[in-house]
């Protein structure tokens, strides 16, 4: 007789549980709205990077002729609102360091926004 009346009592998931799980969902889904096309664009500059460092006519090049490569394979790839003072090049002794340091901050909601950090390198060996 008890284990008829609990089976009456249960009815599944209350009306703030899903209330609260609709809420939960937004704000993931929000989230990856707005930080998914970032992360993507990174992965674009990343791929780039790598690209150049596979390259073997990047060696023996100038600095500036490493620079115009990589922001004309920017464009090719669609990117044009990337800041020149974000990709440096650095000669070093046995190898030459092209180094990508940006942020980009979203609005998230309300008054919260979000801060990406991306800071990546590679290195381009001597001739």
């Amino acid at each position: 007789m008890k284990l008829l009346n609990k089976q009456k009592n249960q009815r599944g998931e209350s009306t703030l549980s899903i209330l609260l799980l609709i809420v939960a969902a937004v704000l993931v889904g929000t989230f990856a709205f707005k930080a998914v096309p970032a992360y993507m664009q990174n992965r674009t500059i990343v791929g780039i990077l790598e690209e150049l460092q596979q390259d073997p006519t990047m060696k023996g090049k100038s600095t500036s002729q490493m620079k115009e490569l990589f922001f004309k394979r920017l464009r090719t790839n669609s990117i044009y609102e990337f800041d020149k003072k974000n990709f440096t090049v650095k000669e070093e002794t046995r190898h030459t360091v092209l180094r990508v340091t940006y942020s980009v901050q979203k609005k998230y909601m309300l008054n919260i926004d979000l801060l990406l950090h991306f800071d990546d390198s590679v290195e381009i060996p001597p001739n």
